[in-house]
Order: C-alpha cells, then sequence, then structure tokens
C-alpha cells in the first residue's frame, strides 16, 4: 500500500554528488540486483532480464503519458550539511621513459593528448550527518530494498558516501513534489521548450528520460519536519 513516507540516510562519510541525488535511482539499482543479481559488469549483448521494466514501489506520475515520473523528492540537506570540492589527478612521470624500449631508441610519450593526457579535474559532494527524501510508496517493499544500500554517489568503493543505516517513517503530508510551503521538491516537466532538460525518472542520463523541466533550488536546511 502505498503512503507518504520519509526517508532518511545517517552517513558515515562525506557523498559525492551533486545536490540533487535522486532516491529512485537508487531503487532502481535495487531493483536490478535483486532481479539478476549482483554483477561486476554487463557484458555486451547480455540479458538483463527485463528489469528495466520493473516498476519501483513507488507512486507513478502522468503514468499515461512519456513524461510519467515517481513521486520522489530530491534530496534534502540538514541545515548543519557543508559543501566541499576536492580534486582527482592523473599525471605520466616522463622520469619513466627511459624504462620503455622502443626499438633500441629514445621513448617518446605523448602527455598533450591521449590516455597520458594529465588531468586535474574537480568532485563535488556535501559532508553532513544525514540527508532525508519525501516520497509516496511502499514502506515495507522500500525498507526492504533499502538494508542493502551501503553507500550513495561516486567512489563508493573507495569510502565514499558510507550509509550508517536507513530511516522509513510514515509521513502525515505528501511532500514528493511540493512542500507544505510549495517549494518544489525534485524535477518535473513543462511546456516551456527554452527549460532545461533534465531526467525525471531513472536512469536519469538515459535521453529518452530527458524532457523540459522545471528545477527545484538545491535544498540545504529548507525543509522544516512536522
Amino acid at each position: 500500500m502505498f503512503e507518504p513516507l520519509k526517508i532518511t540516510a545517517w552517513l558515515q562519510t562525506r557523498v559525492q554528488t551533486d545536490g540533487y541525488l535522486p532516491l529512485d535511482s537508487v531503487l532502481y539499482y535495487l531493483v536490478h540486483r535483486e532481479m539478476i543479481g549482483e554483477q561486476i559488469m554487463t557484458l555486451p549483448g547480455q540479458s538483463t532480464g527485463g528489469a528495466g521494466q520493473h516498476p519501483l514501489p513507488l507512486k507513478q506520475i502522468n503514468s499515461d503519458t512519456r513524461q510519467w515520473f515517481y513521486a520522489c523528492s530530491f534530496a534534502q540537506w540538514p541545515a548543519h550539511t557543508e559543501p566541499w570540492t576536492d580534486h582527482w589527478n592523473k599525471r605520466f612521470d616522463l622520469g619513466l621513459t627511459h624504462l620503455i624500449d622502443w626499438r633500441g631508441k629514445k621513448a617518446r610519450v605523448d602527455i598533450g593528448s591521449g590516455r597520458y593526457k594529465p588531468y586535474h579535474m574537480p568532485v563535488f559532494g556535501f559532508i553532513a550527518l544525514s540527508v532525508s527524501w519525501y516520497c509516496v510508496g511502499d514502506k515495507v517493499a522500500i525498507g526492504r530494498l533499502l538494508r542493502f544500500a551501503f553507500a550513495l554517489g561516486k567512489k563508493r568503493s573507495q569510502g565514499e558516501g558510507a550509509v550508517l543505516r536507513w530511516d522509513v517513517e510514515s509521513f502525515p503530508e505528501d511532500w514528493s513534489i511540493y512542500s507544505s510551503t510549495g517549494r518544489l521538491m525534485r524535477a518535473i516537466p513543462t511546456d516551456d521548450l527554452k527549460a532545461p532538460l533534465y531526467g525525471l525518472r531513472p536512469s536519469y542520463w538515459n535521453p529518452k528520460h530527458q524532457f523540459p523541466c522545471r528545477l527545484p533550488e538545491v535544498s540545504i536546511g529548507a525543509t522544516v519536519d512536522r
């Protein structure tokens, strides 16, 4: 049975992500994992068992149109949240070129382009004790799936975004799209063709799921619980 819910992830480490961090994407991955098992990689031509069509335990909005999406807010960060920026770097050590024997000639490594090009790339994220979402869904099914969500965001295998525990609670109001003050809580489709293209549902990177959307501000300390 679907009902309004508040879902909270209690965090052990910082999360490498943009501010939106859609929870339906997390549930989408967990449903795939449950249906086809954990996989290191998907080989070309390998079947996904139809998991891409499997519905999530969330209410669907505009379900009879191409612009349908789940009743699930984007991340709501608490007031004590601190944004952070870091960098990852890649550089070939030119001092090692003498170790490369290229037919008796001194090796030359092109670092201007290609695989050995140096990088200094910024990464972004948030430091907080917790992060929350609001949705309309099946409390029992969502709680069961989230038991296997041990981390959020990028670089999870390197310790980023580790989750200590999940709380799935009933909530008195539906804040999946708008809060009680009318604040937009997630991307929604719009007829304004000049609006930015953004995903409405997972996978958010898929062009088939992207439409002109009204986008919310990244929420840090904006939601007051009741």
